[in-house]
Parts: structure tokens; sequence; C-alpha cells
């Protein structure tokens, strides 16, 4: 992935949303891309109940998605909405 400008041309904004400054560059610049990066990530985790925080990192995808994915992935959500 290049940090460089986005090798793609951003859709106009609508009212509800806004062009993704950062596509291309933190993370990939289409859907698919996005998708497929996200696809060879470990889809299970050993969940744990009583995580009451997270200290993840958030830099770009390269560096740090492996990690966050991780991280967020243990927590049991189950209890955040009882």
């Amino acid at each position: 992935m290049s940090l460089t400008t986005p090798p793609h041309t951003p859709k106009p904004p609508t009212p509800k949303t806004r062009n993704a400054s950062h596509a291309g560059t933190w993370y990939p610049a289409t859907p698919t891309a996005l998708k497929q990066q996200f696809a060879q990530l470990p889809q299970t985790h050993t969940k744990r109940k009583g995580i009451k925080a997270v200290i993840a990192p958030h830099a770009g995808y390269a560096y740090s998605l492996e990690t966050a994915w991780t991280a967020y992935g243990c927590v049991d959500a189950s209890e955040l909405y009882e």
C-alpha cells in the first residue's frame, strides 16, 4: 500500500456522507481492497468477559490493523448491551 495520493478519484460528498480523506493512504482506497484486507484477518478470537477498556493502536492499517483487530475481537460485547 502506498502512502501517497490515492490513485482514484473520490466521489463528491452527499449531504449524508463525506469523502474518506485518508483512503489510499492509511487504509485501502477502494471498498473491495478494504474487504480483502479484513478477510485475511483471523475470524475467531478467545472472548474474555469483564473487559472494561481496550488500549489498541490506531495508526494506518498497514501498521496496526492486526493488533487492533485482535484486541477488539477479544471483547465479549454481549455484556455491553445487557
